[in-house]
């Protein structure tokens, strides 16, 4: 039979096959994983099944084994001792066949399901692992772009740009010597929230450990909560990111479950200290004085340490 291939683009047959194999390939973890448990859930029902009917087999057997010795035992019949041990030498031959074939399928099953999901468990570290280096690659890069502003143009301008700080005007009521009360407008340092950070976070009085009434109060805590960080970090010898952000009463994150510190003297790379960054000096005074609502703070992370943590001894 010939086919007329007359008028069918190719090229976009190419195409769907492509995209189907991209499918397959990017979601072969879950495939794989799914094909693994039924896999041995199916191995695990056959071998149930495959168990109810060993007993029929062996009876099989036993059956054959008592005309064995029955026929030995008559003397009517030629029948030596060699004889029938090689009867049943040939009948156990044929109860392990038997059985091979009864658990084959259920062994089978077991084994692939168990391989499936070795293999899923194998593509998914490749994966994070590859995951990681990019990671670790783009924040080196960031770091040394950060490093090279600062050079040109100083750590406070550096720290503008980083944060986003700019300058907003509020209007405040201030006493004066006699007790009057008067408007006074003040320029404020604001930071604007970059929410694709991984790392910055905003403290404010949706969290249960801000005092809004008591901003000294606040300031004991953040810095109480930095130096226990750090006190847990050297007896650890490292801490992730969702480590703080627990003792600060801030949501986990998924970033936080890789990111963090770790804490080697030796190792001139690491930070080997944590600290909670606010961007300007200015920007704590303004928190303190009530002029700003909440805090930005910046994590100096060494990045992801998931694959390089010592873990307790």
């Amino acid at each position: 039979m010939k086919f007329n291939l007359k008028g069918i683009n190719t090229n976009s047959i190419k195409m769907v096959a492509n995209n189907v194999a991209f499918t397959l390939k990017k979601n072969a973890p879950t495939i794989l994983s799914v094909g693994g448990a039924v896999g041995v859930a199916a191995g695990f029902g056959l071998t149930i099944r495959a168990t109810r009917k060993v007993d029929a087999i062996f009876e099989e057997q036993n059956e054959v084994f008592d005309k064995i010795e029955r026929v030995l035992l008559d003397d009517t019949v030629e029948y030596t001792q060699d004889d029938a041990d090689h009867d049943k030498w040939i009948t156990y031959g044929g109860t392990i066949g038997k059985l091979i074939r009864l658990y084959a399928l259920p062994v089978v099953m077991t084994v692939g399901g168990v391989a499936m999901l070795l293999k899923s468990n194998q593509i998914l570290n490749k994966r994070n692992g590859a995951i990681m280096a990019a990671y670790a690659a783009l924040d080196n890069s960031f770091r040394g772009y950060r490093n090279r502003v600062k050079e040109r143009f100083g750590e406070e301008v550096e720290n503008e740009i980083y944060y986003n700080i700019h300058k907003e005007t509020i209007t405040t009521t201030e006493v004066n010597a006699k007790g009057k009360e008067k408007e006074v407008s003040k320029e404020i340092n604001v930071t604007g929230i970059d929410a694709s950070s991984a790392k910055l976070v905003c403290f404010d009085k949706s969290n249960p450990n801000f005092q809004d009434d008591c901003r000294q109060y606040t300031k004991m805590f953040l810095d109480g909560q930095e130096a226990y960080a750090n006190q847990l970090l050297q007896s650890r010898g490292y801490l992730f990111l969702n480590d703080v952000f627990e003792g600060l009463g801030l949501p986990k994150t998924q970033a936080g479950q890789v990111l963090g510190w770790r804490y080697d003297p030796k190792d001139k790379t690491l930070q080997n200290c944590i600290k909670f960054s606010y961007g300007l000096d200015d920007i704590m005074e303004d928190f303190l004085a009530g002029l700003d609502d909440y805090l930005l703070i910046d994590f100096n992370v060494d990045g992801v340490i998931w694959d390089k943590a010592c873990y307790d001894k």
